[in-house]
């Protein structure tokens, strides 16, 4: 045997070294994108719970601003039926818009969480692609 074939059988880089080498370099490759995969889901989980402490925050807050807005009515508001004529509207404007703010900020929650869940699925899904093919080679 040649001293360059030894060297080749040594270092397994005949045909099957080769193919060998190939296959292992895909599995850690997968490995590699599966640890990065992993990182990603759980930097995704933290957005995810600062974005929605921040819209319970915002939530809460345009719920106590519902209440103030029932609450709105001062004798000055209402001293006599002019006055009383003219709140009415602007009485009703400030409870509609206190509303509109609690829907807001309720189907932005609800966005944020169905969000979250879809890029998880598709991490989740690609890590399974993964050991899938790992599976395969190891």
């Amino acid at each position: 045997m040649k001293l360059v074939e030894k060297i080749m059988s040594i270092l397994k880089l005949d045909e099957a070294g080769k193919i060998s080498k190939f296959f292992e370099s895909l599995v850690k490759d997968s490995k590699r994108a599966i640890a990065q995969l992993e990182s990603n889901k759980k930097a995704a989980a933290i957005e995810y719970e600062q974005e929605k402490d921040e819209l319970t925050e915002q939530l809460e807050d345009a719920r106590e601003a519902v209440e103030a807005a029932y609450e709105n009515v001062t004798l000055e508001n209402v001293k006599n039926n002019e006055a009383i004529n003219r709140y009415k509207e602007i009485y009703l404007d400030g409870i509609s818009s206190a509303e509109d703010k609690v829907k807001y900020f309720e189907e932005e929650l609800s966005d944020l969480e169905e969000e979250y869940n879809s890029n998880i699925e598709a991490i989740e899904e690609q890590i399974a692609k993964y050991k899938a093919l790992i599976a395969r080679f190891e």
